[in-house]
């Protein structure tokens, strides 16, 4: 899969020259003839790299920097500057909103492959030493950290776009009995194939993250609560299905009993109020439904108060 670039630059005759030099790389461009819709870009495409003109009418290039790097969605996205000047104190400038390099308009052309390339290196070594600090190693989900950090930027797109969000929390039923009975082990192997069938059956935009235990949450992004719905009850049908068997159970594991394995499953999505963050308390309280009203289903949010939890 290609890389994301964007351009931002209102000199049009520079996006076709900037897409045929970078046509043997392993990029795709998008671009942006104004600040404005770069802003707008940039918060959907979350691009790998942007390539961002110094000089624009209106908005320029530093205040644009701003507003990328204060938007969570968009704050690690490395830019370089193009620019037709090369004083230092504008560069130094630059560098203190958050940039990663600048090349100097009229530009060379392989001199502007070797940085796009160096940027992008560079941004893929720490996005992979990123997904290692947020990755559950259980499951291969995000953990609870990936959760919240991706929350926040999925809140602050929001913001931005008014788009539908929602929140799908699962509990594991009864996993303390499947611990307890069948081992730690086997309990182990429960969570990594629940862990694979919300992979599999999840978005590429959606986060599945394990929360914490045997709990699991979803961000359904740009997704309504009945669409999410759906989703869960699809991933509850294959929970439902699965069995544990040969080569899930350990070596040195004794399958006591058959396991019968099932989750319950809460979903909220964003209100009207565009800073909305209520959804988790919200999709935890439908979560706590699910489990009072016979485990293994998917409630909506109700609208009381939230109650104490129960044991899974």
């Amino acid at each position: 899969m290609n890389e994301q670039v964007l351009l931002i630059d209102d000199s049009r005759d520079i996006h076709p020259l900037v897409k045929a030099i970078l046509s043997e790389e392993p990029v795709d461009v998008s671009s942006a003839t104004d600040a404005k819709y770069g802003l707008t870009l940039a918060a959907s495409v979350r691009p790998d790299l942007i390539l961002l003109d110094v000089d624009m009418p209106g908005m320029d290039g530093f205040e644009v920097c701003k507003q990328i790097k204060s938007n969570p969605a968009t704050a690690a996205c490395p830019i370089i500057f193009l620019t037709a000047h090369s004083q230092s104190n504008e560069k130094v400038h630059g560098f203190a909103l958050g940039a990663v390099d600048y090349v100097t308009k009229p530009f060379n052309p392989s001199e502007l492959v070797a940085r796009v390339r160096s940027s992008l290196r560079t941004r893929h070594a720490i996005r992979s030493l990123e997904e290692q600090a947020l990755t559950d190693p259980l499951s291969g989900l995000g953990n609870r950290a990936m959760f919240e950090r991706r929350l926040e930027a999925e809140i602050a797109v929001r913001i931005r776009f008014h788009g539908p969000l929602s929140i799908i929390m699962l509990d594991v039923d009864h996993f303390k009995k499947i611990n307890d009975i069948q081992g730690h082990l086997v309990g182990d192997k429960v969570l990594q194939r629940i862990g694979k069938i919300i992979a599999e059956l999840c978005r590429v935009e959606d986060v599945p993250c394990r929360f914490g235990g045997d709990e699991f949450a979803i961000i359904a992004t740009r997704t309504g609560a009945g669409d999410a719905e759906r989703l869960a009850e699809r991933i509850r049908t294959m929970i439902a299905d699965l069995r544990m068997e040969g080569d899930d159970i350990p070596a040195n594991s004794l399958l006591r009993d058959d396991i019968h394995v099932t989750a319950s499953f809460g979903i909220a999505d964003a209100k009207d109020d565009p800073y909305d963050r209520s959804m988790l308390e919200r999709a935890d309280l439908a979560l706590y439904n699910a489990k009072q009203g016979g485990r293994n289903r998917v409630s909506r949010e109700p609208a009381t108060a939230l109650p104490a939890r129960i044991s899974a």
